[in-house]
């Protein structure tokens, strides 16, 4: 099975964080891992705004062919639309809808994200 990986679950895997508990270790290894391109951006954001630090380069993440690269496209962006506005931040909403219209499940500790009604992993 293929599954999406929230920018957070992400990070949380690269620097094996304490959060990162045996259930979400099991999907990590038992699925196929993708991140969207919009985690890439958000985690250069992050960096920006000095809302995160460290040495995770972008790009080195499909190099290592760990992860699969999900780009997000104009279809995405449209399905946005018939998001409830449960959750404001834009990144997540993109999130949900890409996994939405591509039929991926996305993997995700955050609670207004398991609010959508969608196919989601919630850990």
């Amino acid at each position: 099975m293929s599954v999406i990986l929230d920018t957070h679950i992400l990070l949380w895997s690269l620097v094996d964080h304490p959060r990162l508990n045996d259930e979400i270790r099991s999907v990590l290894d038992s699925n196929e891992l993708y991140v969207s391109s919009l985690s890439c951006f958000e985690i250069q954001h992050k960096r920006v705004i000095n809302k995160l630090h460290g040495d995770v380069e972008v790009n080195e993440l499909f190099e290592s062919g760990l992860f699969k690269e999900l780009p997000f496209n104009a279809q995405h962006a449209e399905y946005t639309i018939n998001l409830p506005l449960i959750h404001r931040d834009p990144f997540d909403r993109m999130l949900i809808a890409q996994s939405i219209v591509e039929g991926i499940p996305l993997v995700t500790s955050d609670r207004y994200i398991q609010q959508y009604d969608f196919e989601f992993i919630g850990v």
